[in-house]
């Protein structure tokens, strides 16, 4: 018997999804896995998790809060996910950093969201593509 390993057709453009995010953090501070990418570059953490239909954004975390990285962060990732047609969620948590420094609450976190595409309440919230 012969067996197949079935590649997922995604509904966007995985390549260039990861690659623009490489990219913007440099290739040494990217892990890819099969179906999800870490990114650490010292000022912010990210974890996406690569679905057919979207890209989950897992974890968003700002090493130095306040420095306007998650906004840059969020800029990018929002233009590639237009750029690649990528659906993607989220679920909205605000968690207290280690020294509770210049967190969001939960209503500001959310305003953040929004102010790039994301809908939603009760904490979940999505972003379909701009298409041009």
């Amino acid at each position: 018997m012969i067996e197949l390993a079935l590649t997922p057709n995604y509904e966007y453009d995985i390549n260039l999804f990861q690659k623009e995010i490489k990219k913007y953090f440099g290739e040494k501070n990217v892990k890819l896995k099969k179906s999800s990418m870490s990114c650490d570059n010292g000022k912010i953490y990210l974890h996406l998790i690569f679905f057919p239909d979207e890209v989950i954004l897992q974890t968003i975390e700002a090493i130095q809060k306040g420095a306007g990285h998650a906004s840059k962060l969020m800029q990018k990732l929002t233009d590639t996910a237009d750029k690649s047609k990528a659906k993607m969620s989220l679920t909205a948590y605000a968690t207290p950093s280690k020294d509770d420094e210049k967190i969001l609450s939960q209503k500001k976190l959310e305003a953040f969201y929004r102010k790039y595409g994301f809908k939603g309440s009760d904490n979940a919230f999505s972003r379909k593509p701009k298409l041009n």
